[in-house]
């Protein structure tokens, strides 16, 4: 029985340092990867229109962000932080 408390307690730590996003990213973007040349998010490709996936620091799989009920993704290379949301 000791060895399943001490499982418990592992696994509830592990949980509890997993990465999150913040209440802001939430709340207004959803999260996506990168795709070619577009954000990849909900099952829609969305071009990037804030910075680019391609480059160092995006390529596929990288995160990219698309901005809910507007559309516009933000993307990780070279994203301009005085427009928008920049991971």
């Amino acid at each position: 029985m000791q060895i399943s408390v001490i499982a418990i307690f592992t696994l509830l730590g592990l949980a509890a340092a997993a990465p999150s996003t913040s209440k802001r990213e939430q709340d207004n973007y959803d999260v996506g990867s990168c795709n070619g040349t577009s954000c990849h998010a909900n099952l829609i490709d969305t071009e990037c229109g804030n910075g680019s996936c391609v480059g160092e620091g995006g390529g596929d799989g990288a995160t990219c962000h698309v901005q809910k009920n507007h559309g516009m993704a933000f993307c990780p290379v070279g994203c301009d932080n005085d427009q928008g949301y920049c991971p």
